[in-house]
């Protein structure tokens, strides 16, 4: 009898986890930065800040209405260095109430102009991106990217 208990225990054990109501993945944004344009050592580059989230999620837009937490992007760059432009993509629009909310979902990409010094920077560039991941809550997060050489 006890050795049947100790085999059923084992197994609810090993099963019990994935039969759990309501588990879902930790919802996740991952990404990339990557020249576009302009070489190590030009007085202006380009970037793009590549993103994704976890399927069935979105991320609030940089101005994502009434609700939501906005996405921003927090730049790291070598002494002299300034970002000249940002180009977001258009946010997809989802009504909330008599409102709406701006987000992001997939994959999307920023682009940014940078301009600085025309000598090489010795520091790397670097963007911190602060979302809100969202399904019925929102998750706030952080995802440091940086520039490979």
């Amino acid at each position: 009898m006890i050795g049947r208990v100790a085999r059923v225990a084992l197994v609810i054990s090993l099963v019990a986890p994935r039969l759990t109501v309501g588990t879902q993945p930790r919802p996740n944004v991952t990404g990339s930065l990557e020249r576009v344009r302009g070489a190590h050592g030009d007085s202006a580059i380009e970037i793009r800040v590549a993103l994704a989230m976890t399927a069935g999620w979105h991320i609030g837009a940089r101005r994502p209405g009434v609700v939501g937490i906005p996405t921003t992007l927090e730049w790291q760059l070598p002494k002299g260095w300034s970002v000249a432009n940002e180009m977001w993509p258009a946010p997809e629009a989802a009504p909330v109430g008599r409102d709406s909310a701006f987000t992001y979902s997939g994959r999307f990409s920023v682009h940014a102009s940078l301009v600085g010094p025309r000598a090489t920077a010795s520091e790397p560039i670097q963007v911190v991106v602060s979302y809100g991941i969202c399904r019925e809550m929102c998750i706030p997060g952080q995802v440091a990217l940086r520039l490979p050489r």
